[in-house]
Formats: structure tokens, sequence, C-alpha cells
């Protein structure tokens, strides 16, 4: 059985900052059921529930910052408004530099999560490349962070920064398993060294293995198409990674690719 799709409007925070309410139709259009939230875009929780509601689109997590960092209260207070079910966070590459690095910031998103829970809110921990890429003893930093996250915290795991890291991605999404309860599917050319400024690909028009990530972790609840960069409109790209997804029963959507 395929996987429910939806859009990390991370990748249209252009477009969504200049005409939030277009992008969204645009989102729904092409099929996908959901949208992961950066941000409301300038909207109250209130508008832009109003459009996810009258599309028929559901808001299946929000980017949450840690406690202390601007904007995290109001984040908080946004997602549970929105009745996000699950937040997003992400840490530094020196956060996970060291075994006891790893070990404090394990330590951090489970006392978050704790804080979250009441509210019905749960962390997934979002990777890029410096948390796959190996030390010097072939130790990878992700999966020594999984092993100390509470049972209640998970990964959502971006693929293609898995496969930036230098590893086997298929097999570390098998490794970590139960703890990937999201994938972030995004492809490109894996160029090293890394640039994060280097424009992605649709997915399928890159270097990642689609195929093989996705039946590595068939427990995953949402394949999220996500872009950080694009050489072109990045709605283009979201349109062609839907036909390439749900087109190859990979995932599915309102309506066949």
């Amino acid at each position: 059985m395929s996987t429910p799709i939806a859009a990390e409007m991370y990748t249209v925070r252009d477009a969504a900052d200049a005409d939030l309410a277009g992008t969204l139709e645009r989102i729904a259009e092409m099929g996908y059921l959901g949208v992961e939230l950066v941000g409301l875009h300038g909207a109250s929780s209130k508008d832009f529930l109003a459009h996810v509601e009258r599309l028929e689109l559901a808001v299946i997590g929000a980017v949450l910052p840690f406690p202390g960092e601007p904007e995290s209260e109001q984040c908080h207070r946004e997602a549970v408004e929105l009745g996000c079910a699950t937040g997003i966070i992400m840490l530094e590459e020196e956060d996970f530099a060291t075994p006891e690095a790893v070990a404090r910031t394990a330590e951090r998103c489970n006392d978050f999560a704790a804080r979250v829970r009441p509210d019905g809110i749960e962390l997934l921990y979002h990777n890029h490349w410096w948390e796959t890429t190996p030390r010097e003893d072939g130790t990878v930093p992700l999966v020594e962070f999984a092993a100390l996250l509470e049972p209640e915290v998970g990964l959502v795991a971006d693929i293609y920064w898995v496969a930036a890291g230098g590893i086997d991605l298929a097999a570390t999404l098998t490794e970590l398993g139960s703890k990937v309860r999201r994938l972030h599917v995004k492809d490109g050319h894996l160029r090293l060294p890394v640039d994060p400024t280097e424009p992605m690909t649709a997915v399928g028009d890159g270097k990642v293995d689609i195929a093989a990530a996705l039946a590595a972790a068939p427990q995953a609840d949402w394949h999220v198409a996500e872009l950080d960069e694009y050489d072109g409109d990045p709605l283009d790209a979201l349109e062609q990674s839907y036909r390439y997804l749900v087109g190859g029963g990979f995932s599915h959507g309102r309506k066949p690719a």
C-alpha cells in the first residue's frame, strides 16, 4: 500500500509569502493531500486554517524552534491552534560533533518532547548531512542519536541529506527502523563537498535511489516532497515530483498522476 503525499511549504516559501492562497490552491490542484509548515507566511492561524480547510489540505506538521529561540512560543501556539500533531525540530552541526554532544542533544530533544506532549504534539527530528557523515571511527551520529531518544520521539528522515553524508541510504533507514516516522523525499546531484546552496532537482531527476529509500521505510506516515533550492519555479518541481511519486505507485494523492 502506498503512502500519502504532502508538500513541504519551505519549497515554495517565496511564492507563499507573495500569494499564500494561490500557492495553496496550486498545491491542492496538483493532488497533494497535506502541507508541512515553516511559519504561516504572514497569515494568522485562523486565516491559514480557513485556506487549508477550504482546499481539504491536512496540516501534517510544523517546524518548532527550541524553547528560548526566537518565535519559539509563537510557533508553539500556532501549532496548537492549527491542530498540528507533529512538530519538526532541527539542530546545528556542532550539536553532533562528538558522542558527548550527541548525548546532550538527545537530552534536549527528549525534554522538549515532554514539554509539548500535553498539547498532543509528537516531536520528530529532521536531519541534514552532518548527522549522517561518519566520524573517523565509522560511527554515524544520527544512529547514535536515535538510540538515545525516548520512544515517543522519532525522526523525519530527509533522504537526500542522509545520502549526502556518504553512507548507504537504504541500509541506514533500515537500521533506524521504527524511529523513522516520516520521510522528506528530496532529490539532487549529491556532489561532494556538500553545497547547501546548490539547486536540487524534482524527485526522480537526481541521483538519490528513491525506490530503495522508500522501500526501506514502509512505516513512514507521509512522503513529504521538498526542495531546498531550485533553479526554476519550485511549484513546477513539486508538480513533477508528484507525478513521479504517485505515477510510480510510491505515494498516493487525491488524483492519479
